[in-house]
């Protein structure tokens, strides 16, 4: 939720623990744990099992004590105008990542793939936010100069003082610096690995943020990531990559900052969504999809989110989402890999073969590498969703009825 940034945490805490004698219970302050976002003045409160806090008309806040009792009113400074939602979790949905076997992840090819050097006599720039699992440092999947020190806040201003190349973390298990990527498949670098190529052969250098908004097993909550989209937009990024979501319904606060980055100028590139089985009698069509995949739903409202999906091409021309990957021709973009169909190929870190991955976590930065470097070399070209079709070359375009005119961005190796 929302709050005054004059409201500290002992306020907090004691409101809690009279609104939990009102519900019929009692909380001590250690049950009552409180996450503050250093850009922003966007709080999350977490409660012990069986516990549930919850919005409570008009514009306040409730708690209820276990089993479904009944709910006191939490009175703190601001009740009545407060904006709140549930803390939805998030994750990858990849089927790639939902096992620690790396040799599951992909298929393996000899030889390298390889990220162009950077230009350091260009002053084109553009800044880019992988909202992901962090960064694996001192591999093969960037050179540092592709990294940007970012600055966090201290009472919601930017803090020089407070800067780190790396990113920032905020998930619940981490401290604010410690971003590096503990998936077991290195599910942020390949993200961010997968954006920079797509610079290949430019004088265009991209600056990527690492937001660590997963941990280890690809997990993470909507409170992290608001927090971190406001942090990424206080410090000037252009494009959001967020290979992530969750099914479920849709969270006001989460389109609140969703909005907000949209009223900024920012493109938010999200991956479509995948299932983690397949069925031919599975419904794909985000349009229609229940439970709904967000991020990606916001497309139907705002026109600078992005879902993407892997597509392949049969020898009849037909372009089609690979299997278990969220589709609509309303507002989907495609992506293929340059010689494979329905992976991407890729050098997988230090002293690797080549990997063919899967998901639409990894057609979602082929697109955002491909609009933040439009957004550089053809300013003004690009202004709304609608105007990606006539910027993809009519050879990338077959027929059906799964993604937007039934065309598709390569990725560049």
């Amino acid at each position: 939720m929302l709050l005054p940034n004059t409201v500290n945490d002992t306020t907090i805490r004691k409101a809690i623990r009279k609104a939990a004698e009102e519900a019929g219970g009692s909380l001590a302050d250690d049950d009552i744990r409180i996450r503050r976002c250093p850009c922003d003045s966007l709080v999350n409160l977490e409660l012990p099992p069986g516990w549930i806090i919850e919005g409570h008309d008009p514009g306040g806040v409730a708690v209820r004590s276990p089993g479904g009792g009944q709910s006191g009113g939490v009175d703190l400074p601001g009740s009545g105008s407060l904006t709140v939602g549930l803390n939805f979790l998030i994750n990858t949905y990849d089927p790639s990542q939902q096992t620690d076997n790396r040799e599951v992840a992909g298929r393996g090819y000899a030889g390298k793939g390889i990220i162009p050097p950077d230009n350091p006599a260009t002053s084109k720039q553009i800044k880019v936010a992988v909202f992901d699992s962090g960064f694996l440092p001192g591999a093969n999947y960037l050179s540092d100069s592709y990294l940007l020190s970012t600055t966090s806040c201290t009472n919601d201003a930017l803090d020089p003082a407070k800067t780190n190349a790396l990113g920032w973390n905020f998930t619940i298990e981490g401290d604010e610096k410690t971003t590096t990527d503990l998936t077991p498949v290195h599910h942020g670098s390949r993200v961010a690995n997968l954006l920079v190529r797509q610079f290949s052969n430019s004088n265009i250098v991209p600056k990527i943020v690492p937001m660590k908004v997963l941990n280890g097993h690809n997990q993470g909550d909507l409170y992290g990531l608001m927090c971190a989209m406001k942090t990424a937009q206080k410090n000037g990024v252009k494009v959001f990559n967020m290979s992530l979501g969750y099914y479920g319904g849709l969270d006001s606060l989460f389109r609140k900052y969703i909005a907000e980055a949209h009223r900024a100028g920012i493109w938010i590139i999200v991956a479509a969504g995948n299932h983690l089985v397949d069925s031919t009698s599975l419904n794909r069509d985000l349009t229609t999809l229940n439970p709904q995949f967000y991020p990606a739903m916001f497309a139907a409202e705002f026109d600078r989110v992005v879902p993407v999906t892997t597509v392949s091409r049969d020898v009849n021309g037909l372009v089609v989402a690979c299997i278990r990957q969220n589709y609509a021709k309303e507002y989907v973009v495609g992506a293929m890999d340059n010689s494979v169909p329905c992976y991407f190929r890729m050098h997988d870190g230090p002293g690797s073969s080549v990997l063919d991955i899967y998901g639409t976590s990894y057609a979602s930065p082929v697109v955002a590498g491909w609009i933040a470097r439009k957004l550089v070399e053809s300013p003004g070209v690009l202004n709304s969703r609608a105007d990606i079709s006539g910027q993809i070359s009519n050879t990338n375009q077959g027929t059906g009825n799964q993604v937007m005119a039934n065309k598709y961005i390569k990725s560049l190796p």
